[in-house]
């Protein structure tokens, strides 16, 4: 057995790797270097020196791994090239549009022309996951799942020589599209494996989501712009699937999402092939559901929407190609976005050493002033905000060595990484794991001797179900016969239909398994089906929708309404939506109530109960706060009256109206008559008690804080704040106000709790933050506290300064 490195070795680019087993020669990825300032192509001048290629294997489709294929494929016709289904229609894509930008690029000499994308395209052969093929001669070829990307494989190697696992790129960690690779009970005698991010552990995932959705929240909540350069295959449909998740939760105001470059026409092929995806994301797309646009994500269509895009004030996100920042749309945006400081590039992966994105991130150190970046050829002064979010989707460190513990090669050889990274890496499965391990350089052949190669464990199928008949009667055929043993959708066809069958009757099949409750796919890795345990088919058949399903699914429906809580009634099958202003909501909330009572039997309705609150907040900014005396709920008239010292206008009232869904009657109060009394000889009298109250409201009208409420008691006035602490910040006020009216004037000192909580409740609203529970008074420590969803920390502290100014009382945030 020998191994070559044609590209790969030390350097992330340009990834081919020629393997002689059994005196055949098979060529493991042909990629291209993406920079611009190196040679695009792997040296394959060794090849011909070492006869040919008789077969190619291709892991996944990122242009490191398939871009020079074209010219290979045409050099070597007679080699067949081995890939899954998901693999071949992106290389078909991102191949095209590689000729795109080659054709389109003067000072770029073409690799290949379109001939030589469709000849190579004719030579695939479609293998699924874990089904061994036959490639050659005694050389047998099984992909496993890598995680990374979409379709990305592992490529098992088996012969007389010996065995191979190659690892291609991959992740142990699951994401939004994919679950994470599943390491494979096997035993390969040569191990060949990436080594990206052999130096580092990534930072937990959920918490580099969770801060770029709070980073992005910042900058469009300030009125900026966020360019997120992503590459189109992979982490762009990550982004757009965290981004989308944020803003349906409200932990990311609603704000226009732009999809430009190759990201688009990707996820049009990652949508034709659902079965390669998470089962829920699967399962949507086989209902004809969309999981990428929305009425908030848009696609960018031409040049004159661009300029509309980055000419505008609006904030917005944007996500396109390239992820380093090369070429691609996202370079042209980042030229209109870089000099405006109220902008952000953030970047979410791997950098190559002479990547606009690898400069940009050196820049983060730099002072301000001596921000200089080159973008098309032209200068840039970088005032724009710049990031990096750990969103990578290879293995770190420990996930690269946890894989070598669990397979236990004799032999481990590392590429794909830059030189140090592997160097340190080598070094450190060396003192850990007791294998061989290998670092070549490019054109080293490394020798491999297997004296006692591993046997494999084959599997068999030898009973045969032959017919087309109902699900449930297949279920117990392969429960009789097979146990609890998993296959892959392509077995279950064979045993189904008692032959070799189609790409079309195997997606029909698996449209069917899925929609069963007789079949379950494999939590880590879907593409494998066993049958359903009895216990969770009887379960199914009395299943009923969780809550949590529930409220996933009306938050769809109900996201562009300001709703504030959603309480569920399961027993009742009744979900209760509150607003603020229930009598806004139009006709077409109704609608979507019934739509999804059919689709789910559970009634929706709205709360009718206003939030008197948020309407007296209304009344204030329409008709001034300065204006106004008292506002009053009159549920018998059913509408607001408000105490006012000058008559508002038409219009405020109507605005009030449309805005809060209530008439509100405004009622003079004469200012001149209680202004007299301060000032007139007989102040010092004894007012009538309905006078002295009238004027206690005019003393404190234009005051910072009022009384909610006077009451009379031992012949003293006693008012009441929302806390002691404000009105004891009026006792010098007290003070005249006894001399003038003539009565006493005390305060009550209990605190309003449930005025407390409407206040936490508006400024929660205010600020855009989403409480997990309800307020709690704290009265040993005379504080307010509440449990909300992650948030800005500048928000989070406006509301703190705010609650005190208005409250008196400090606000413990729980996050």
């Amino acid at each position: 057995m020998k191994v070559l490195y044609l590209g790969g070795a030390n350097e992330v680019g340009a990834s081919s790797i020629l393997l002689n087993l059994s005196g055949k020669n098979i060529l493991l990825d042909c990629g291209i270097r993406q920079s611009k300032n190196r040679d695009k192509l792997p040296d394959f001048s060794k090849i011909s020196l070492l006869g040919g290629i008789d077969a190619i294997v291709i892991s996944h489709a990122h242009m490191d791994h398939i871009g020079s294929l074209p010219l290979i494929s045409k050099e070597y016709p007679n080699a067949k090239i081995y890939m899954n289904k998901m693999t071949y229609d992106l290389t078909r894509v991102l191949l095209y549009d590689s000729l795109k930008i080659m054709n389109y690029n003067e000072m770029e000499i073409p690799i290949f022309n379109e001939d030589d994308v469709l000849n190579m395209l004719s030579r695939v052969v479609l293998i699924p996951y874990q089904k061994e093929v036959t490639i050659l001669e005694d050389i047998y070829l099984t992909f496993y799942m890598a995680g990374h990307i979409v379709g990305a494989s592992c490529c098992y190697l088996t012969s007389k020589e010996g065995t191979v696992f190659y690892t291609g790129d991959f992740s142990l960690t699951n994401t939004h599209t994919i679950s994470g690779m599943s390491i494979p009970k096997l035993r390969p005698d040569v191990l060949i494996s990436e080594t990206t991010y052999g130096d580092r552990m990534h930072a937990n995932r959920e918490a580099e989501e969770r801060r770029l959705v709070e980073k992005v929240n910042q900058i469009v909540s300030d009125g900026g712009k966020v360019l997120i350069p992503v590459f189109a295959l992979g982490r762009s449909q990550e982004v757009l699937l965290i981004l989308k998740k944020a803003i349906i939760k409200k932990q990311l105001k609603k704000v226009n999402i732009y999809v430009d470059g190759m990201v688009q026409n990707i996820n049009t092929v990652i949508k034709d092939n659902p079965l390669y995806l998470k089962e829920s994301l699967g399962k949507k797309i086989l209902k004809e559901k969309e999981i990428f646009y929305d009425d908030n994500v848009i696609k960018v269509m031409d040049d004159k929407e661009r300029e509309n895009i980055t000419s505008s004030t609006s904030p917005c996100i944007i996500v396109t190609s390239s992820g380093m920042l090369v070429g691609g749309r996202s370079e042209y945006y980042a030229s209109k976005l870089v000099e405006n400081e109220k902008n952000a590039i953030i970047l979410t992966g791997y950098q190559d050493e002479e990547s606009n994105g690898r400069i940009l991130l050196d820049l983060m150190e730099e002072e301000i002033d001596k921000r200089k970046l080159k973008l098309n050829g032209n200068i840039y002064s970088v005032k724009c905000d710049i990031d990096l979010v750990g969103l990578s989707a290879h293995a770190d460190k420990q996930e690269i060595m946890n894989l070598i513990d669990m397979l236990k090669p004799k032999s481990v050889i590392l590429g794909h990484g830059e030189e140090s990274v592997i160097s340190s890496f080598a070094s450190l499965i060396t003192s850990e794991i007791n294998t061989s391990v290998y670092v070549p350089n490019i054109g080293d052949i490394l020798s491999f001797t297997i004296r006692n190669p591993r046997k494999q464990i084959t599997k068999s199928l030898d009973f045969l179900y032959s017919k087309d008949g109902e699900i449930e009667d297949f279920y117990q055929f392969v429960k009789e016969h097979y146990s609890n043993r998993l296959f892959t959708k392509e077995d279950l066809s064979y045993i189904y239909y008692g032959r070799e069958v189609s790409e079309e009757e195997v997606m029909q099949l698996t449209t069917k398994l899925i929609d069963s409750i007789f079949f379950t796919q494999d939590k880590f890795r879907y593409f494998l089906f066993r049958i359903s345990d009895e216990l969770d088919i009887m379960k199914e058949n009395s299943k009923e929708i969780t809550v949590q399903e529930l409220e996933e699914l009306l938050i769809t429906k109900i996201k562009d309404y300001p709703y504030k809580k959603i309480s569920f009634y399961k027993g009742e099958k009744r979900i209760v939506v509150t607003f603020d202003f229930p009598r806004v909501i139009d006709e077409e909330f109704n609608k979507i109530c019934k739509e999804f009572y059919n689709e789910t039997e559970y009634y929706v309705e709205k709360n009718d109960n206003i939030n008197n609150l948020a309407c007296e907040t209304v009344i204030k900014e329409e008709i001034g706060r300065e204006n106004i005396q008292k506002i009053s709920y009159l549920p018998l008239e059913d509408c607001f009256k408000v105490k006012v010292y000058v008559l508002p206008n038409e219009e405020a009232i109507k605005n009030i109206k449309d805005r809060i869904g209530y008439d509100m009657n405004a009622v003079l109060v004469s200012k001149v008559t209680l202004e007299n009394r301060k000032t007139s000889s007989d102040a010092s009298s004894k007012m009538e008690q309905n006078e002295a109250l009238n004027y206690i409201d005019y003393y404190f009208n234009e005051k910072a804080h009022k009384p909610y409420k006077k009451s009379i008691k031992n012949g003293a006035i006693v008012l009441s704040f929302i806390t002691y602490e404000i009105g004891i910040k009026y006792i010098s006020c007290l003070e005249e106000l006894k001399k003038i009216i003539g009565y006493n004037v005390e305060l009550n000192r209990n605190a309003n709790i449930s005025m407390i909580f409407d206040e936490v409740n508006a400024l929660l609203g205010k600020y855009n933050l989403n409480k997990i529970k309800n307020p709690s008074y704290l009265p040993d420590e005379n504080k307010v506290s509440v449990k909300i969803e992650n948030a800005d920390e500048k928000e989070i502290e406006l509301l703190k300064k705010e609650f005190y100014e208005n409250v008196g009382l400090e606000i413990k945030i729980i996050i």
